[in-house]
């Protein structure tokens, strides 16, 4: 009987709330459209990078060498291990650079030299023209397959011509003969031709044929093999690099963890920034129902009805925020996923987990009742006779405890949903008890700030003292533009409007000074928006640098591993 009561009264105080629940709603939306969108993002890269690792790798086992090239002799190595059931299949592939030339364009490429009969030994790579080609019957005289991204770069289709240049002073004419998707050992922008054909082609230089990669494939493709292999291997080819398919997971989770706990962290400080606007967004709605709280209470609710009832606003809150956050964030996760592939160069499956998005629900109503949780208790805290009379409730001591407390209870839930969120206690306490001591300093200096500009004097004529802090302010300024020209031009900026606020007419100084005055007045709301405004400002730019940083390393992480980065 009571639920019924409470729902009936709860979904018509929001709708109520007109605006102010609309508020509260977007607060909870943009921190689960964030959570969401990055966990499903983070679960794309991780299947895009390890969900067939063997095909990353190119087989069981990789045999690479820069510093000194396997040669056709040591292909009979091979031979001898595969004989001997060490190893139960092998690929020779040369990967060169070389320069394309189509369609009045060139592009730098990489060149790849392989049996068609037996590369790749994993991951079949899947044609996108024609749908039903294959690197035998595609691979024929001079015809040649290339990746989806060259064929973008140099706008080339299905029997155009391509001018190859090679490093080794070789000189080619080929034809397209088949376009595969990006994916596994079929990245950037590259070019697939037969050892028959690049063995045609003129050598001005006589430069011996050799490997830069031997692929492999082991007994059961069991990680035991794979590891005996390897130390065999390794005794006959001391120079080269070799990595198994166990190894490239191994440095793929790394990686990808790292990049996954960035993509959390993101999210949990876009929650924190809705956490944030629920707390004033239910502070303000409450304290305008102070009356119908007063009336509530006379007429018999005790302290745990009104929690019951505001905490069923505030999970009504959490659930549509949660719903159409999770929605929006479906969305997103896919045009991030299009920007990671363009700036990855890599090919991430189109999926999406269900219980990500069923999480993300769960999440917004989580953290609408944990960031609600206060103002709720403050709410419930109003005595009937001071709202009556109209007397100030003022802040005792046991509401200043009250509130101490809350905070704590708040931090320690919120500690909680980011641990259910990271699944890491040591990288959880880290980034909550960093962002509370930092969010602790930066409210402290807020508060020297606001109090400061509460108090900017806002004069009629030019004095001497004023004119004497404007110019100490200049010359901060501009030592301060030496170091950082963008904040010493922010503040410069600042300095100077102080001589021109002295000539401003008298209705605008007076509206100027008592903006000045209100800001002020509501310190603590003052310093909460700061705050909140703030850490959006703070994100973007963590999102900005930590995502460039994340490219660069994954660049070189997926990169072909040539020893030569230009090519003249």
């Amino acid at each position: 009987m009571k639920l019924g009561m409470y729902w009936k009264y709860a979904t018509r105080s929001l709708v109520r709330g007109g605006q102010r629940t609309l508020l509260a709603v977007f607060c909870v939306a943009v921190g689960v459209l964030a959570i969401v969108a990055l966990q499903l993002t983070g679960n794309m890269i991780n299947a895009g990078i390890s969900g067939n690792v063997r095909a990353t790798n190119g087989g069981d086992l990789a045999v690479s060498s820069s510093v000194a090239p396997i040669s056709q002799s040591d292909l009979a190595y091979f031979d001898q291990l595969q004989q001997h059931g060490t190893i139960t299949a092998y690929s020779a592939v040369d990967a060169g650079q070389a320069q394309g030339r189509a369609n009045s364009q060139s592009l730098f490429l990489t060149l790849t030299v392989v049996d068609p009969a037996t590369y790749p030994l994993a991951g079949v790579p899947t044609f996108d023209t024609p749908p039903t080609g294959s690197l035998v019957t595609d691979l024929v005289g001079t015809n040649v397959v290339i990746t989806a991204d060259l064929a973008s770069s140099l706008h080339l289709h299905l029997g155009d011509a391509l001018h190859l240049s090679t490093t080794d002073g070789r000189v080619a004419d080929v034809t397209v003969g088949g376009i595969v998707a990006n994916g596994g050992l079929f990245q950037r922008s590259q070019v697939l031709m037969s050892h028959a054909a690049f063995a045609a082609l003129p050598n001005p230089n006589n430069i011996p044929e050799s490997y830069s990669t031997v692929y492999a494939d082991v007994p059961g493709h069991s990680a035991a093999n794979a590891t005996s292999a390897e130390k065999t291997l390794q005794t006959h080819f001391s120079l080269a690099t070799i990595q198994t398919a166990n190894q490239a997971l191994a440095s793929n989770q790394s990686n990808i963890q790292t990049i996954r706990y960035f993509l959390q962290v993101v999210g949990l400080l876009a929650l924190l920034i809705g956490g944030v606007g629920i707390v004033n967004t239910m502070q303000v709605a409450l304290r305008r129902r102070r009356v119908e709280i007063a009336t509530l209470k006379t007429n018999g609710y005790l302290r745990r009805d009104l929690y019951s009832l505001f905490g069923l606003e505030a999970g009504l809150l959490g659930l549509v925020g949660g719903v159409l956050g999770s929605a929006a964030g479906v969305g997103i996760a896919f045009a991030v996923r299009s920007l990671a592939q363009n700036a990855f160069m890599i090919s991430l499956p189109a999926q999406i987990d269900p219980l990500t998005v069923a999480a993300g629900v769960v999440v917004g109503i989580v953290t609408a009742l944990i960031f609600g949780l206060m103002p709720i208790v403050q709410a419930s805290q109003i005595r009937p006779l001071a709202v009556l009379r109209e007397m100030p409730e003022g802040m005792g001591v046991q509401s200043i405890i009250t509130t101490l407390l809350l905070a704590v209870v708040l931090t320690g839930l919120f500690t909680a949903l980011a641990l259910s969120i990271l699944q890491n206690v040591v990288v959880t306490l880290g980034v909550v008890g960093g962002t509370g001591a930092f969010l602790l300093l930066l409210g402290a200096v807020f508060t020297g700030l606001v109090w400061l500009i509460s108090r900017l004097p806002v004069l009629e004529t030019f004095r001497w003292w004023y004119v004497g802090l404007v110019l100490i302010g200049v010359a901060a300024s501009l030592a301060l533009f030496q170091a950082a020209p963008v904040f010493g031009g922010l503040f410069l900026g600042l300095a100077l409007l102080g001589l021109v606020v002295v000539i401003l007419p008298r209705g605008l100084k007076v509206n100027l000074k008592i903006a000045l005055r209100n800001i002020g007045r509501q310190r603590a709301r003052t310093v909460t928006t700061l705050t909140a405004l703030f850490i959006g400002v703070f994100a973007i730019g963590l999102v900005l640098v930590l995502g460039q940083d994340i490219k660069g390393q994954f660049s070189q992480a997926l990169a072909s591993g040539s020893a030569v980065n230009v090519v003249i």
